[in-house]
Formats: C-alpha cells, structure tokens, sequence
C-alpha cells in the first residue's frame, strides 16, 4: 500500500477526524506564530487531542495544497536538529517529531475559514 493510498482510506473511513487533524495543526502553528515562534510540530496540539496515525497524512495534505512546509531548522541549543525535535509530550516517549512552518498566515487563516466549522466534532462524539 502506497502513502497515497492510506491517505486515501483515513479520508473515506474517518473524514472528520482527518480534518480535525489539520485545522488543529494549523492553529497550532498560527498559535506559535503569535507567540513569536516561526515553527510548530504536531505536538503543539493540545495532548487531550488525539488522532491516532492520521497525522503523517494530514501534514502531507497540507504540505501539499502550500499551507504548511518542513521548517528545517537546525537549531541544536534549541534540540533541534534537521528540521525535528524529541517530543514535548511525556507519553511520546523521546520520539522525534517533525516540525512545520505556515506558508502565509493568510493562507492557514483561509482554510481555517473554509474547514474549521465542519471539523467540529459532532455532538454524539463529545458525549464519549
């Protein structure tokens, strides 16, 4: 099975949770932008967010339509290195993660305009 292909099922069999994914990853990044920080990773999100191993194919899409890129940064008083870092999130456990930054704040404001509303979770998926 290619990448494309398990992007492909994500999407079909859980779309919600797939643009969940990404709208909270774009204001992860755009959340770090206000703070003065130029680059993001997944683990940004807020750790009561869980997404399972959608994540790797939602950054792609995103990579992909031009909302965000791999940052690059090389950065080691910072503990990054190649453009990732160890995780912040203790239940990672020293993994590395991949970092990210916006394209333009005005394209991660426009498909948040265009996504955010119908990545909300549905009301029987909160009561869970």
């Amino acid at each position: 099975m290619t990448n494309h292909d398990a992007t492909d099922q994500q999407i079909t069999w859980d779309p919600k949770k797939f643009m969940r994914a990404q709208v909270e990853l774009v204001k992860a990044g755009l959340k770090q932008l206000d703070a003065g920080i130029d680059h993001f990773g997944p683990d940004d999100i807020d750790e009561d967010l869980t997404f399972g191993n959608i994540m790797g194919s939602a950054t792609r899409s995103l990579r992909i339509a031009h909302v965000i890129r791999h940052c690059g940064l090389d950065d080691p008083f910072q503990g990054i290195h190649h453009g990732a870092r160890i995780s912040k999130r203790k239940s990672a456990k020293g993994r590395p993660v991949k970092l990210y930054s916006l394209c333009s704040r005005g394209a991660a404001l426009a498909f948040l305009k265009r996504h955010e509303e119908e990545a909300r979770p549905l009301q029987r998926e909160l009561a869970v």
